[in-house]
């Protein structure tokens, strides 16, 4: 996998009536890697988190499913 550079994207600023930056513009390109690393981040994040989950066997993680109200 390819590093990803921010300081390499293409940006453009919107700035409101006093000159403050209030929006950023992205390529969708780069809005994409952004989103695909943001994505990447936060299953990991959660694959981190779930290794001191409990462990359930098939049948127990139906009947946990099925029993799931939310």
């Amino acid at each position: 996998m390819t590093a990803i550079q921010l300081e390499n994207f293409k940006k453009q600023y919107i700035y409101d009536a006093k000159g403050n930056a209030e929006y950023v513009v992205l390529s969708i390109n780069d809005y994409q890697k952004l989103m695909d690393l943001l994505e990447d981040f936060t299953l990991g994040d959660a694959m981190v988190a779930a290794e001191d989950a409990p462990r359930y066997g098939k049948e127990e993680a139906l009947k946990f499913l099925e029993n799931d109200t939310d």
